[in-house]
């Protein structure tokens, strides 16, 4: 049996979530190694990806989670047929903080099935299994008052190249309703790219 605490579990969940094609993923049953690619050989298994309705079920589970009205009602219709994926991720992008609930509860459901896999596999034991994914809880989501991209402008000033950037933010403004943000993107002392997005707060 392996050792959970010697295994890459964040790759073993990048391995079980690759529907590409010709994705071929192997655990080590002695040691937990995972590579791609090649034949198994002795001691590899294959590790087979998890069906899209996985992925699909934990937005839906997510956006039943959500608090705040108009955040639910968007992402409820985003979700609805083909191109759910896509949709999803494009209206994430209008409620930052939500998106980062988002990334926590995808890596905990992500993990916990990770786990599962293992000992559906044999290669934990099941009381392992139960112990390892009480680890991995659902986080919960704090969205009463949400702030949405109300408006994002951004300026080229002049085309980079290869090498270093430097990258520096600040909030301008801060009220009730409003939060204006602006970015700059420097290399080599020039300005490069200036951004300023504009955030209202959407109360429930």
């Amino acid at each position: 049996m392996l050792d959970p605490k010697s295994l890459d579990l964040d790759e073993l969940c990048a391995a079980l979530e690759d529907h590409s094609p010709d994705a071929t993923w192997w655990i080590h049953t002695d040691d937990g190694r995972i590579r791609s690619g090649g034949p198994g050989g002795a001691g590899w298994i294959a590790i087979g990806s998890v069906g899209s309705h996985e992925g699909y079920r934990d937005m839906a589970e997510f956006v039943a989670g959500v608090h705040h009205r108009r955040a639910a009602e968007l992402l409820d219709r985003a979700i609805a047929g083909r191109g759910a994926f896509r949709r999803f991720k494009d209206t994430l992008f209008e409620f930052p903080e939500l998106r980062e609930q988002w990334f926590r509860y995808r890596d905990a459901r992500s993990r916990r099935r990770a786990v599962w896999w293992l000992a559906d596999a044999g290669l934990i034991e099941r009381a392992v299994a139960i112990e390892w994914t009480a680890r991995y809880p659902d986080p919960t989501t704090d969205d009463e008052d949400v702030p949405a991209t109300s408006q994002l402008t951004v300026t080229y000033l002049r085309p980079g190249k290869p090498g270093r950037l430097e990258i520096t933010a600040r909030v301008r403004t801060r009220g009730e309703h409003l939060t204006v943000c602006e970015a700059d993107v420097e290399q080599d002392g020039r300005e490069l790219v200036h951004a300023v997005a504009t955030f209202a707060l959407l109360h429930d």
